[in-house]
């Protein structure tokens, strides 16, 4: 399965992401998934199948350091990470090997120190697996890539793992 939501807007309402058909190979697999416009602003809670719930708490997550206010950012990121999320980056391993780990509590302050340079803040959203209540996610933003793995728990996806890197 693979979804890819674009975003190419203002970083204001007149910002909407799309949906746009993907037909590619994967793995051996074709797959297709069909276009829809999808509402930017608190999609996580307004949209109602998986793959929705999934492609919005990415979208929710990229958003979260380009729109609102600091009180919303940090509300919005805080959402959709999983408590005990483990963020990152394999270009800064530390001298014993060992990954530096950003917390729910760093991204949270992240978030709502981030501030909008541009009113354009083109990203993308592509669903690259979904089963059950397991989804890989990778995102492209300014700041670079990230894949993404979340989980659905009581009823709501979490983003749980983030590996980035810069572009």
């Amino acid at each position: 399965m693979s979804l890819e939501l674009s975003a190419r807007g203002q970083a204001d309402s007149d910002a909407r992401p799309v949906c746009h058909e993907v037909v590619e190979s994967m793995l051996g697999h074709t797959t297709r998934t069909r276009t829809s416009d999808i509402k930017e602003a608190s999609m996580s809670t307004a949209v109602g199948t998986d793959v929705d719930q999934v492609i919005a708490v990415a979208t929710d997550y990229l958003t979260s350091f380009y729109s609102g206010s600091a009180e919303e950012r940090a509300a919005r990121i805080e959402r959709v990470l999983h408590p005990h999320l483990a963020k990152r980056r394999p270009s800064a391993v530390r001298e014993d090997g060992t990954f530096y780990e950003w917390t729910l509590a760093e991204m949270i302050k992240i978030a709502a120190g981030s501030v909008d340079e541009s009113p354009k803040r083109p990203y993308s959203v592509k669903l690259l697996d979904l089963f059950r209540n397991m989804a890989s996610v990778r995102t492209d933003a300014a700041w670079g890539i990230d894949y993404m793995h979340l989980a659905k728990i009581d009823g709501q996806w979490k983003v749980v793992n983030v590996l980035w890197d810069e572009a």
